[in-house]
C-alpha cells in the first residue's frame, strides 16, 4: 500500500505510462469479447481484478492478476441469455484452486452489492456453513471503480430444451437436460434462498446494480 502522494509522483515521471482503464469517462465499456458472449473483454478483465485485488474466498490471499476470472452464477453455454451473465456483479477472481474446488466441488458462493453499493461476496461449505468474505474489496479505497459504467448483458429469459440437451441411447426415462445443468439449476435455487434470508440479517436488502 503507498500513499496517494506517492501515486501521483509516480504517474509525473516522464517514464510512466499511465493506461486509464475508461479512456473515454461517461462511455459504457463492453463486457465481453466481439462475438463471444463468454469470455471477458480486456476492460472488464482489468476492472474486475483491480476491484477484488484477491481471491475473493475468505482467507485467501492469492493476488487477483494470479488468479482466474470466474462466472459466479454459471454461464449457460446452450442458452447465453438464460444462464449467468457476463458482467461485472456475475464474475469475480478465484485462485485455481478455488475455482475448481467451486467448479466441480458441492462450495457455493454468491455476490452482491450491499446497501452502500460495494460488492460484497457469500461462500457456503459442502456443510451448510455461510462465510462472508472480506469486509470491503478495493472498491473502498479507489472509489473512482464504483464510477465505472459497462454495457448492460443480454437480457436473461427462460431456458428451453433442444435434442442436443438430452441424453441420447438406451431404455428407460430420457433426462430433460444434462447432470451439469441439473447442478447449476440447483445452485441457482440455493443462491436464491440464501439472498432470501441474508435480506433478514444486518447486510440488508442488495443495492441497485451500479454497473
Amino acid at each position: 500500500m503507498i500513499t496517494a502522494d506517492h501515486v501521483r509522483a509516480i504517474a509525473a515521471r516522464p517514464d510512466a505510462i499511465v493506461r486509464p482503464l475508461n479512456p473515454k469517462p461517461g462511455q459504457a465499456l463492453p463486457t465481453h469479447q466481439p462475438g463471444d458472449l463468454y469470455r471477458f473483454s480486456a476492460a472488464l478483465d482489468t476492472f474486475i481484478r483491480a476491484r477484488d485485488g484477491y481471491c475473493v474466498f475468505p482467507g485467501c490471499n492469492k493476488p487477483a492478476w494470479a488468479s482466474d476470472l470466474d462466472h459466479v452464477d454459471e454461464f449457460n453455454h446452450r442458452h447465453p441469455a438464460a444462464g449467468g451473465q457476463t458482467c461485472a456483479r456475475d464474475a469475480n477472481t478465484k485462485c485455481r484452486y478455488h475455482h475448481l474446488i467451486k467448479t466441480f466441488g458441492e462450495w457455493l458462493d454468491d455476490q452482491f452489492v450491499d446497501a452502500q453499493g460495494f460488492t460484497r461476496v457469500t461462500v457456503t461449505s459442502p456443510d451448510g456453513i455461510t462465510v462472508i468474505g472480506r469486509g470491503h474489496n478495493n472498491e473502498a479505497l479507489f472509489p473512482a471503480l464504483r464510477t465505472v459504467r459497462f454495457q448492460k448483458p443480454p437480457p436473461r429469459g427462460p431456458t428451453t430444451t433442444t435434442p442436443d440437451d438430452l441424453d441420447s441411447g438406451g431404455a428407460g426415462p430420457q433426462r430433460s437436460r444434462t447432470r451439469t445443468a441439473d447442478k447449476h439449476a440447483r445452485r441457482r435455487r440455493a443462491r436464491e434462498l440464501n439472498r432470501r434470508l441474508r435480506e433478514l440479517h444486518d447486510l440488508g436488502p442488495p443495492a441497485d446494480d451500479r454497473r
